[in-house]
């Protein structure tokens, strides 16, 4: 007798079965895979502003000029810019912009001393803004004792002051980052998302 040398293939009903279930798993991993490069962006937004946010207290200390910290934006990111003021004026130096674009000078003025600037583009899907309405527009840290403190008129007059980001994701993950009077900063993540750091109050 003779074997039988037919190959069996692929019915259509395996392949249809096989394709539902890839279309399954796709649907569950690909969110959750979405959530995850958010949550990574997150973070890494939040540990630059940290970082410059030291940063700029430090350096404020170790040269006794005062460090600002000044948001701006553009169409295409958000940023903030850190500077000293190497007058030793309680107001950022004139002509310091960080949502120039990227070909045109952040600070045109010789007082500023420009210790960075951090960028957060739209398309990342990740925005920062100021913890509250009516926020000061800038604060800077007082260059004997490191303190944060905002201008309350036009006679140099200072108050001690809170500081803080709202860094949000847009698939509902959030950090509030606040920088507390003495100039150090503290963490906590809003909503149920989980990004390592403790729920905010």
């Amino acid at each position: 007798m003779r074997p039988d040398r037919r190959q069996r293939g692929v019915t259509l009903t395996e392949l249809m079965i096989t394709v539902v279930i890839a279309a399954l798993i796709l649907t569950f991993a690909v969110p959750s895979f979405m959530e995850q490069i958010e949550r990574q962006r997150l973070k890494s937004v939040h540990d630059e502003l940290v970082a410059a946010m030291q940063l700029t207290r430090m350096e404020t200390l170790s040269r006794n000029a005062p460090g600002f910290v000044k948001p701006g934006s553009n169409d295409s990111q958000t940023c903030y810019l850190l500077a000293l003021n190497t007058s030793f004026t309680r107001t950022p130096p004139e002509g310091c912009d960080c949502g120039r674009p990227d070909n045109e000078a952040i600070c045109l003025h010789a007082e500023a001393k420009l210790l960075g600037v951090v960028r957060v583009p739209r398309s990342t899907g990740v925005t920062v803004s100021l913890y509250k309405d009516g926020a000061p527009d800038f604060v800077y840290f007082n260059r004997a004792s490191g303190g944060l403190e905002v201008l309350v008129n036009d006679f140099g007059q200072t108050k001690p002051t809170e500081y803080g980001f709202r860094i949000k994701g847009s698939r509902g993950g959030e950090i509030l980052m606040m920088m507390g009077v003495a100039g150090r900063p503290s963490s906590c993540q809003v909503g149920g998302t989980n990004l390592g750091l403790k729920q905010c109050p």
